[in-house]
C-alpha cells in the first residue's frame, strides 16, 4: 500500500516527517488500519512495512511488537489501547532485542488531538535506559523535523485571526513560523513572529482570509493552491483549525514541479490528440476485453458509427463474423 499522505492529496505528507525520529512510532487511523510505521520501528521489528500499512492495528501489535516485549500484559494493553474511545496509556516494560539483550522502554498510546492526524492513535516505543538518550534524541528530533519539512519545500506558520466588531475576519497575526516558512516566504522570523499580515505587508489585503475563516467555522482542513507572482511559484496550502479559539496552521508547500509536469503532461496530451485525430488511418484503442476506449475521426467516418456509439462496443462488434471469434485470442497474445 502506497503511503497514505502526499502532498497532492489534500493533506501534508507528515507521516514521513516519523521517519526522523529516534524512537519507534506507529500511527493507526480511527478504524484501527495501520496508517504509518516509521523507519525506527521498521528497523526494530524486522520488517518490511509497505507491506503492512493498511493492515489491522491489533494484529500487528501482537504479532510484531509483542515478541520484542516481556511482558505479554504490556503488549495486550497496547492492542487494546487502539480503539478510537480508549484512553491515554503509559507503560514502563522491558524489551528484548534480536540479540537477547533486555532494556527498559517506554510504550505509550494515546489519541492525536491535532492536525493533520487527528482522531488517529499514536504508539510510542521508546527506549528509557538513559535520561541523556532521551535529551539528545529530542534535540535531534526537533532539529530534524525543522530538516525535513525544509528539504520537502514545506513551511509551516502559526497564527491567529483577528475580526471586527461584526465578526468579520479582518486581519491574522502570525505566532510562529519554522524556517522553512522563512525561505519560503523570503523574511526574516523577526519581522514576521508577533506582527500583524497588514503590518508585515503595509497596504497589502490579507489573502486568503475567507478560506482561512472557512477552516475556523467549519473546523475542517481548508486546501488550495495559488500563483505567487513576486516568486513566479506555485504553492500549496493547507489550512488547519487548531483547538485554541481563532487560531490556525498553515502549511505551505511549494509545488511548481507538480504544476510545470502537469503542463508539460497537458502539452504532451494536446499533441497527442492532434495527431491521433488527424491520422489518416482509422485508430481504436481498446483494452484487454476488447472494449472500445477512444477512436478517431478517421474511424468514424470508414466504419459509419458516430463517435459515442463506437465507444459503447466492442472490437468484436465491428470486424467481420469470422474473424470476431479470434479477437480475444489475438488480445490475449498482444497482451503476453
Amino acid at each position: 500500500m502506497d503511503p497514505p499522505f502526499l502532498p497532492r492529496s489534500g493533506l501534508p505528507p507528515a507521516p514521513v516527517i516519523l521517519d526522523a525520529l529516534i524512537e519507534g512510532v506507529l500511527l493507526v487511523d480511527q478504524e484501527g488500519r495501520v496508517v504509518w510505521i516509521n523507519r525506527p520501528l521498521e528497523r526494530l521489528l524486522g520488517i518490511d512495512r509497505n507491506t503492512l500499512h493498511g493492515s489491522d492495528g491489533e494484529t500487528f501489535v501482537r504479532r510484531h511488537l509483542g515478541p520484542r516485549i516481556a511482558d505479554d500484559a504490556c503488549t495486550e494493553q497496547i492492542a487494546s489501547s487502539l480503539s478510537p474511545r480508549a484512553g491515554k496509556i503509559e507503560l514502563d516494560c522491558t524489551a528484548r532485542s534480536p540479540d537477547g539483550r533486555e532494556y527498559r522502554v517506554t510504550l505509550s498510546s494515546t489519541a492525536v488531538e491535532d492536525e493533520p492526524f487527528r482522531v488517529m492513535r499514536l504508539v510510542r516505543f521508546q527506549e528509557t535506559s538513559a535520561q541523556k538518550q532521551a535529551e539528545d534524541a529530542l534535540r535531534q528530533s526537533e532539529e530534524t523535523y525543522r530538516q525535513v519539512f525544509a528539504s520537502m519545500g514545506m513551511g509551516l506558520a502559526l497564527n491567529e485571526m483577528i475580526y471586527d466588531s461584526e465578526g468579520r475576519p479582518v486581519d491574522y497575526r502570525v505566532l510562529d513560523v519554522d524556517p522553512a516558512y522563512e525561505c519560503l516566504m523570503g523574511l526574516h522570523r523577526d519581522r514576521i513572529v508577533g506582527r500583524r499580515f497588514t503590518e508585515i505587508y503595509p497596504g497589502l489585503k490579507p489573502p486568503w482570509l475567507e478560506r482561512y475563516a472557512r477552516a475556523l467555522r467549519t473546523q475542517k482542513p481548508v486546501r488550495f493552491e495559488e500563483y505567487n507572482l513576486r516568486s513566479g511559484r506555485w504553492y500549496g496550502i493547507d489550512a488547519y483549525p487548531m483547538r485554541e479559539k481563532n487560531r490556525f496552521a498553515v502549511l505551505c508547500t511549494d509545488i511548481t514541479a507538480w504544476k510545470q509536469a502537469e503542463e508539460a503532461l497537458q502539452e504532451s496530451e494536446e499533441k497527442y490528440r492532434t495527431l491521433f485525430e488527424s491520422a489518416g488511418d482509422a485508430l481504436l484503442i481498446h483494452d484487454l476485453k476488447g472494449r472500445l476506449l477512444d477512436v478517431n475521426r478517421a474511424a468514424v467516418e470508414r466504419l459509419g458509427y458516430s463517435r459515442e456509439e463506437l465507444l459503447t462496443m466492442n472490437l468484436r462488434d465491428i470486424v467481420p463474423l469470422d474473424f470476431a471469434v479470434l479477437v480475444p485470442d489475438r488480445i490475449r497474445k498482444i497482451a503476453e
